[in-house]
């Protein structure tokens, strides 16, 4: 698919880049029970006596259960009903009626993936328990929420395609259909290595891949005439989900705000066939982090070069921000840099496959609701992005919004002026720090009170650009203050 304008007919997960599992545990509506596991009252493991004291169940128990699929092993697809009407494939994590694409929650997914391998069997309410929630403690009404959930997704109103077993369990009542084995996702990447061909691309070969990158990030050259792009590879549904994130925000961005210099274009993808993969701008330079090292170190680079970069990702930021996108992963390893005609650096933010849309009209008015994209992409509020550059509300659970994205702006900046991308925002920073009016600059964007940062990042990208005029007005204030007090 090349046409940048065409419709991106998939659904979007919502727990890109994020712990599913994060500690404490949250169930996908609400806080877990903390009351011990044997005397939780309607919990999954009730007290022996309860257990002993249970009647035998009438209906007839299922195979033992496969759980959800093992990733890279036995993703299948399935056919839930009638042809034409569900079908779910776990590979890419999708589920789909009449042929459009159906938003639905992670765990509703796996409890639907546990139902596909047991139908017109009961399975029971430990069982679902224990798959889906392994090793954790959760009340029966957090089950029968996700199974709501599921009944919703499904169209299934009437409850006549998951049955509830009163006391027991469900069963999934629709005949099952497996359309065959998926393709195992470890071996759609397996191929990976320098000097291979790039399928569904012709004359290109991959020359690298990006070591520290999350997924399979490779540059790829084209044999003719030598120009580079990067690939992004799925190797498994959270990748592919990433990778059509951000082909969604690129659309975005792109018929929001026009071309950007400052931001990396997606350029083309393939969601047809495996591999799955995009293709995007291709930086010179690197990563800042990348760039600087090459300089022998960002403490190398001039300070005024330093806030020139911060200034103008801030920009890039201030404008994704203007049409609802938070990126919730900003730090120097996503700020791209490429050199201009005189050598000077400039600024292109990218990885946006973990960000998230504020504005639901927004998609609206790019016709992208009825996809089915508003829902995941609105519901995101994951705790995903670098733990160094995490806003204190986010760590405690709180959803990222506008301010913890500038909250890691702000520890991006202190890491320039210090001249140590490594250093971590701690208390006590400000002793590291000597102009006074940069040590300002670095506590409104970052502080601890998120109500107390600055409003946006393009007020920040101001601050830094008028460094100098602000230096000046300052020491003039001071001369007029210390002429006062004569």
């Amino acid at each position: 698919m090349s046409d940048l304008d065409s419709d991106l007919g998939f659904d979007l997960d919502s727990d890109v880049d994020s712990d599913p599992d994060p500690d404490p545990p949250l169930s996908p509506d609400g806080p877990v029970s903390k009351t011990p596991v044997d005397s939780a009252p309607g919990s999954r493991r009730e007290s022996a006596a309860m257990t002993d004291s249970a009647p035998a169940s009438p209906f007839p128990s299922p195979s033992p259960s496969q759980g959800p699929p093992v990733p890279g092993r036995d993703a299948a697809r399935w056919q839930i009903g009638p042809a034409g009407g569900i079908e779910l494939d776990e590979l890419t994590l999708e589920l789909r009626r009449s042929g459009q694409p159906v938003a639905i929650e992670p765990k509703p997914l796996e409890l639907l993936m546990l139902l596909v391998r047991q139908p017109d069997a009961v399975v029971t309410k430990d069982e679902l328990l224990d798959q889906v929630w392994a090793g954790r403690v959760v009340s029966e009404s957090v089950l029968t929420k996700c199974v709501a959930k599921l009944r919703e997704a499904l169209g299934d109103s009437e409850q006549t395609l998951i049955k509830t077993v009163h006391g027991f369990g469900y069963r999934l009542m629709a005949p099952v259909l497996r359309l065959g084995a998926v393709r195992a996702p470890d071996a759609t990447t397996a191929w990976l290595k320098p000097g291979a061909a790039v399928p569904l691309r012709a004359n290109w070969r991959l020359v690298s891949r990006y070591e520290g990158a999350r997924g399979e990030n490779w540059l790829a050259e084209q044999v003719k005439t030598g120009e580079k792009r990067v690939f992004k590879f799925a190797r498994d549904g959270a990748a592919l989900t990433a990778l059509k994130r951000e082909i969604t925000l690129h659309r975005l961005l792109r018929e929001a705000l026009g071309p950007r210099p400052d931001i990396v274009r997606v350029l083309d993808w393939n969601l047809d066939e495996l591999p799955y993969f995009v293709e995007l701008d291709h930086c010179s330079e690197g990563s800042v982090a990348e760039w600087a090292q090459r300089a022998g170190g960002i403490g190398n680079v001039p300070l005024a070069t330093r806030l020139d970069i911060v200034a103008r990702t801030a920009e890039a930021l201030a404008a994704a921000h203007s049409v609802g996108v938070l990126h919730k992963d900003i730090k120097p390893g996503n700020v791209l840099i490429e050199l201009d005609a005189a050598g000077a650096p400039r600024v292109r933010l990218g990885d946006f496959g973990s960000a998230q849309v504020l504005d639901d009209e927004r998609l609206r008015a790019l016709d992208i609701t009825r996809m089915g994209l508003t829902q995941t992409l609105l519901a995101d509020e994951t705790t995903s992005g670098t733990w160094a550059y995490l806003a204190p509300e986010v760590i405690a659970g709180q959803p990222p919004t506008v301010q913890s994205d500038l909250y890691a702006l702000g520890a991006m900046l202190y890491q320039m002026v210090v001249g140590d991308l490594r250093r971590p925002l701690a208390p006590g920073w400000e002793r590291e720090v000597d102009d006074a009016l940069l040590r300002e600059d670095i506590a409104a964007a970052s502080d601890v009170d998120p109500a107390k940062r600055l409003a946006d990042a393009g007020e920040l990208a101001r601050r830094l650009k008028t460094l100098d005029a602000r230096r000046a007005e300052r020491a003039a204030a001071q001369a007029a203050a210390a002429e006062a007090e004569r």
